[in-house]
């Protein structure tokens, strides 16, 4: 794909890292003290690193500077440079606080500093049709839960029962059901693989059919199952749609968060009627590009009113987990297909850069969601 012609701005310039940082969660001040030298080492690594791409990225003003952590600098600046024009700065919430503080206060049950840290049933994807019944997700086949095998109703079965079960399909989806995300854990089987795959997994999982994607959401990438991201956040009694992007993987790929052959996958933002706006950002490399994967952005998400009408019906039965990712597909009957929803760490990085600062939406009571949340004492 082409790249959007860059800013035209004369201020000082810098270029963005390739990749984020891993960061951690220091829990105790002493711990943070301890690190504190090798974390500024680490800033510095990455703002080198910023500083040798993109040479027409525009840098922070020093006014912007004294209103941003220093730690996160080089974010700012690569929102900065890669939102939508007129975005705010201020509105922003850069991953390290948004991992480690926001999403913690927000959904705690999946923090709690025991086992359910892990293995919190809520997160596991062999029970997301239990706790969104009603809610249309791909055929499931069988699972396996804490290395029992079941067929699609719970109901133990053996391991050759398990096979005959799949050896009526000629490709399925297994897909690893805990401590996943950003499209790990998941593989397209043809039956030739079905018996060892069940007979060697050592991990939990599902096995589910495919899904026939419709042809606007095939049309970016036929390979890979493109879904839409919608983030919403329950906050003092109403549900918000925080976005919605449409991620399409990388040429050649399955998973729509799958990068392949020196190809990323894409971000590309969704207006509030479902119109695809065309804009897609690559979030591996820090690009805005002009089309996606060599076709032009174009199209509008079938149904997506009803979509968004959807998650918001449904995140109000779990008011306990105030932030919610939904993966959904469209199939080839124009219906949603919910791929999976995430409440441990539902990413909002692809989302700001895409559609800009999303928390700075209005609250009913007319002020700024981010501003609210901090004012809470949340970040």
């Amino acid at each position: 794909a082409s790249k959007t012609p860059k800013r035209t701005e004369t201020l000082e310039t810098v270029r963005p890292v390739k990749s984020l940082p891993q960061h951690k969660c220091a829990t105790l001040p002493e711990a943070a003290a301890k690190t504190s030298d090798e974390e500024n080492r680490n800033i510095q690594r990455t703002e080198k690193k910023v500083c040798r791409a993109h040479p027409e990225w525009v840098k922070l003003t020093t006014e912007e500077l004294s209103c941003v952590d220093s730690k996160d600098r080089w974010e700012y600046t690569i929102y900065r440079n890669m939102a939508p024009e007129g975005s705010r700065l201020e509105y922003f919430v850069p991953e390290a606080p948004y991992l480690c503080k926001l999403v913690p206060a927000l959904n705690p049950l999946n923090h709690l500093k025991n086992s359910l840290a892990i293995d919190c049933i809520f997160s596991d994807k062999n029970y997301h049709e239990v706790f969104m019944k009603g809610l249309p997700f791909p055929k499931t086949l069988i699972r396996r839960v804490s290395g029992q095998l079941f067929d699609a109703d719970f109901s133990p079965i053996s391991a050759d029962e398990a096979v005959r079960i799949l050896n009526g399909y000629d490709e399925l989806v297994f897909k690893q059901t805990v401590e996943t995300g950003h499209g790990t854990g998941i593989r397209k089987l043809d039956r030739a693989e079905f018996e060892e795959a069940v007979h060697s997994y050592a991990n939990d999982y599902l096995v589910q059919e495919l899904i026939q994607q419709h042809p606007m959401m095939a049309y970016f990438n036929p390979t890979s199952v493109n879904v839409i991201r919608i983030t919403t956040l329950f906050w003092r009694g109403d549900v918000y749609v925080l976005g919605g992007i449409l991620r399409v993987g990388a040429t050649g790929a399955f998973c729509d968060h799958e990068n392949r052959g020196g190809e990323n996958y894409l971000s590309i933002p969704i207006a509030d009627d479902g119109t695809i706006i065309p804009r897609p950002v690559d979030v591996t490399s820090y690009e805005v590009m002009d089309d996606c994967h060599g076709v032009p952005v174009k199209g509008c998400v079938p149904g997506y009113r009803e979509i968004l009408g959807l998650v918001r019906q449904y995140h109000l039965l779990y008011p306990n987990y105030k932030l919610i990712g939904w993966d959904i597909a469209i199939d080839t009957e124009e219906k949603p297909i919910f791929v999976e929803f995430n409440t441990r760490y539902p990413g909002i990085i692809g989302t700001q850069c895409a559609l800009g600062p999303v928390f700075a939406q209005k609250s009913t009571r007319g002020v700024p969601l981010l501003d609210e949340i901090r004012e809470a004492g949340l970040l």
